[in-house]
């Protein structure tokens, strides 16, 4: 997948959730994501699926309630 997909995917999936994605960083092949309500998390996204980025993007939405 690329970048700017995994970024409109996980934009996608926070908003389905109603949690607002706050910052995107990509450093070293690590996407950094600040959600507007104080979760933060990484995706190593080279060496994931598109359902294994979906997965953790929707446990942290979760997580962050």
């Amino acid at each position: 997948m690329s970048i700017l997909r995994v970024i409109k995917s996980v934009i996608m999936v926070c908003e389905e959730f109603n949690k607002p994605v706050d910052d995107i960083d990509v450093v070293d092949g690590l996407l950094l994501v600040s959600l507007t309500n104080g979760t933060n998390f990484s995706l190593a996204y080279r060496f994931m699926t598109a359902g294994e980025i979906t997965d953790k993007v929707i446990s942290a939405c979760k997580w962050g309630e």
